[in-house]
């Protein structure tokens, strides 16, 4: 059912880039499928890692929660540094070499919804303390929006701790 809703998500998306993007693909030169062809590709590629990483079980994601949280403050706080972060469109958010580059932050939102679902579903028996069960989970949370915040990327900031509050939630 996961599989048929991404499937039909990703050709939605795929109509809508094409209906956007012909006029300006065109005015550029370019054909008028170039857009919808990229995005097609990406949604194919996707799917393949999908599919690749729905087969791994969750206890070996639980056991990488950590150590990945590790990485991805580490990455966040990298993007920060003036010659190893890349500044586009008036914020440093990207790592990278030349045209080869990716956003730490989009992978952060990932991770941290990896390590809060492993650190609730230990963290159970301590939900009755704050100090012990929650505040552990928003200092994480904290940092990761922090990190962000500072690239500046308002936007995923706020996702991710909306995402994280809403995780927090529903952990009870």
């Amino acid at each position: 059912m996961l599989l048929f809703t991404v499937v039909i998500l990703c050709a939605i998306g795929i109509v809508t880039v094409y209906s956007a993007s012909t006029y300006f693909a065109l005015n550029n030169g370019l054909p008028a499928d170039h857009y919808a062809v990229r995005q097609l590709v990406a949604a194919v590629i996707g799917l393949f890692g999908m599919t690749v990483l729905m087969q791994i079980g969750y206890r070996f994601w639980y056991r990488w929660a950590a150590p990945l949280m590790l990485v991805n403050l580490g990455l966040l706080a990298a993007v920060l540094v003036p010659h190893l972060g890349i500044s586009k469109a008036g914020g440093r958010r990207w790592l990278g070499l030349g045209s080869l580059s990716f956003q730490p932050s989009e992978l952060a939102l990932l991770i941290l919804a990896l390590y809060l679902a492993f650190f609730f579903s230990k963290q159970v028996m301590l939900g009755h303390s704050f100090r012990r069960g929650l505040f552990p989970a928003l200092v994480v949370a904290g940092l990761n929006f922090v990190l962000i915040f500072l690239e500046p990327d308002m936007g995923t900031a706020l996702t991710l701790l909306g995402m994280s509050l809403i995780i927090a939630l529903a952990s009870g």
